[in-house]
């Protein structure tokens, strides 16, 4: 997703999953585009990333991603689904609230 507002080292990233997904076994989570580290937290269908403030700000309209471990997916036959991304600076001011659409990958059986 691109950011419209510029991100701060210390901000919190929320992304909202719709029904279905399972995020009870998400510990971890990485980006190549965004330096420096999470603390990840789940609560419900959201998963809560701290950046550590060891990163650098990042600035309005760069594009960023994340992945995240362990998510599983819904059953549902459908490949595409909308998330709703919030992030908080520093002082817990909302900066950008918006909905992304995600593409998922098949379930992998064990």
């Amino acid at each position: 997703f691109s950011v419209s507002q510029q991100i701060t080292p210390n901000a919190t990233i929320t992304v909202k999953f719709p029904e279905g997904f399972d995020l009870s076994d998400v510990a971890i989570a990485s980006s190549t585009t965004i330096n420096g580290g999470f603390q990840v937290a789940v609560s419900n269908l959201s998963a809560i990333l701290k950046r550590t403030g060891l990163g650098s700000v990042i600035e309005p309209n760069k594009k960023v991603s994340i992945k995240f471990a362990n998510v599983k997916n819904p059953d549902s036959a459908l490949d595409n689904f909308k998330v709703g991304i919030e992030i908080r600076n520093d002082n817990e001011q909302v900066v950008i609230n918006q909905e992304q659409e995600i593409q998922v990958k098949q379930n992998i059986s064990k």
